[in-house]
């Protein structure tokens, strides 16, 4: 699997959601808990691009396979305290 910020709908110079959506999917079927992981690590990045379309994958796979996101659960908490709308929205659904 290519990195994960490769897949992401900014990466790819695109402005829809459907790349991060697809994403989402693709990790739910693939139950890949390292995957998980370095798709957390892209919520801290500096860029605004990476880290909204991150969210938005983190949001799909909470959808579609909850439990792989369940060890993350107080990082996403913390994420309703973010300066991003954005995030707050996401983390909060």
């Amino acid at each position: 699997m290519k990195p994960l910020i490769d897949q992401l709908a900014c990466s790819l110079g695109r402005a829809d959601e459907a790349p991060n959506i697809a994403l989402a999917e693709k990790i739910s079927k693939g139950n890949d808990k390292n995957v998980v992981k370095e798709l957390m690590t892209l919520l801290s990045s500096s860029k605004t691009a990476i880290r909204s379309d991150a969210i938005k994958v983190v949001y799909e796979l909470a959808e579609r396979k909850p439990d792989l996101i369940i060890p993350y659960t107080e990082d996403i908490l913390t994420l309703l305290r973010h300066r991003d709308n954005r995030i707050k929205w996401c983390a909060n659904t």
